[in-house]
């Protein structure tokens, strides 16, 4: 039999690497687990780059930690191995230590969305990063409804929704 012109062309199916398949399937794992959007909030809008506050969308790997951007801007948070510290950059994904706020991460937190790493964001006046204890990178969502009470029960004023507005005691605070 004579092979056809497709049959002719195309090369013989090699087996496939379990190595590949397994890296593949771990790293597929990992990003799942990882959260879609961080919010920054806690820089109120009255203090110098209160900016930084906002909706980032995760947007794949910055070397070996995921990277995260503010949507409509360059701004972008990703970690600095050589510091062991996620930053707050206006530049965007680059190799460099100049940014507008930090978090350093002594335990090895797999993405910013921690309630638990604290922040320090320039302060012009200063002329340095100062530590702020409002601000926050929150896995969380950015609204919640409550729904379902009729108006007729008690506790009826509470249906609605409520905007994630800060931390209070490592938690999602929404008002």
């Amino acid at each position: 039999a004579t092979p056809t012109p497709t049959s002719a062309c195309l090369p013989p199916m090699a087996a496939p690497n379990p190595l590949s398949t397994a890296l593949a399937a771990a790293a597929a794992a990992v990003e799942a687990d990882l959260p879609r959007t961080i919010h920054v909030v806690g820089r109120p809008s009255s203090r110098e780059n209160s900016d930084i506050c906002g909706e980032y969308t995760y947007v794949g790997y910055h070397g070996d930690r995921p990277g995260y951007q503010r949507i409509g801007t360059n701004t972008v948070i990703r970690f600095l191995p050589q510091l062991n510290r996620w930053i707050i950059d206006r530049q965007g994904f680059r190799d460099s230590t100049v940014c507008v706020a930090y978090a350093d991460d002594a335990a090895g937190m797999p993405h910013p969305g921690h309630a638990e790493l604290v922040w320090h964001v320039w302060e012009p006046s200063a002329r340095q990063h100062l530590r702020d204890p409002d601000v926050a990178a929150l896995d969380a969502m950015a609204v919640v409804s409550f729904v379902g009470r009729a108006n007729t029960k008690s506790c009826r004023t509470a249906v609605g929704e409520y905007d994630l507005a800060g931390v209070h005691h490592g938690r999602p605070l929404y008002r």
